[in-house]
């Protein structure tokens, strides 16, 4: 039986090609992964740029998370961040026992993935070049990359399981009041897609994060497409957030509907 394809997954929540390292203002077309979605959400342009420093983990060091519904609901989990030279990274981000993100950040080239190690799957994701995840400044033009990518296995990391392309794009869509440690905060909302198109294997990621400008990533609600050989589809989903935040549309909403492997066991 194949296996699903290693893929990004709460670390960060991925078109112009990135082989020329950038972001643009224009999509192009990108590889699909499910059959029909609701329309994107209206932006507006009135926003203010954000840094794309944002959009990351945080800084080394353990943050506790909660998940609210989907995946593990009910349960708490950590992310944490710590300095790597792996795949050429700066920063390592180990979410739970699901995975680490290796990626790097500088004030010109934005947040950048290096690879992502899945670790239930045993395998590695490499980017190359690296996966832009968000641009130095996050404008409302929003951002579109792609990277070709390959997955090894681990743990030598040195055998090729799969290779292909991932995708991202990235929009700021608009501001939102949410509460911090019972402070209200504005926090901006940002709509992701991650496609990873992989031989017969493909999966597509969406997602909307909130980020604060103290914070960073406070909250995060997702919803993740795996189709293998095109008859064996898998979805999952999750609404989660940082301990001490209260986000009143995430916790309010319903979510997608659960699927068999979403449901929690009995």
């Amino acid at each position: 039986m194949r296996r699903r394809p290693a893929i990004a997954l709460v670390a960060f929540g991925i078109g112009t090609v990135a082989t020329l390292g950038g972001c643009a203002s224009t999509p192009t077309a990108t590889p699909a992964a499910t059959d029909t979605k609701a329309p994107p959400a209206a932006v507006d342009a009135a926003l203010a740029p954000i840094p794309g420093s944002l959009l990351v983990p945080g800084p080394e060091g353990t943050v506790r998370w909660r998940s609210l519904k989907g995946l593990s609901a009910g349960k708490e989990y950590d992310v944490t961040t710590t300095a790597t030279t792996v795949e050429g990274a700066t920063f390592a981000t180990r979410t739970a026992d699901l995975e680490i993100a290796y990626w790097s950040i500088n004030d010109t080239d934005g947040v950048r993935l290096h690879a992502v190690d899945s670790l239930g799957d045993k395998a590695r994701s490499v980017f190359t070049p690296p996966l832009v995840i968000a641009p130095a400044t996050l404008g409302a033009d929003g951002c579109n990359a792609e990277s070709a990518m390959r997955v090894l296995n681990l743990p030598k990391a040195t055998t090729e399981r799969e290779r292909g392309t991932g995708t991202r794009t990235l929009r700021s869509v608009r501001d939102e009041t949410i509460t911090v440690d019972g402070t209200p905060t504005t926090a901006r909302v940002v709509e992701t897609t991650f496609v990873a198109a992989l031989g017969a294997a493909s999966a597509e990621r969406t997602a909307t994060i909130w980020v604060t400008k103290d914070l960073g990533m406070v909250a995060e609600s997702w919803r993740e497409k795996i189709v293998v050989l095109k008859v064996f589809p898998k979805e999952t989903h999750q609404l989660s957030v940082r301990m001490g935040v209260d986000v009143p549309s995430v916790e309010s909403s319903e979510g997608p509907p659960a699927s068999d492997a979403t449901k929690p066991a009995k």
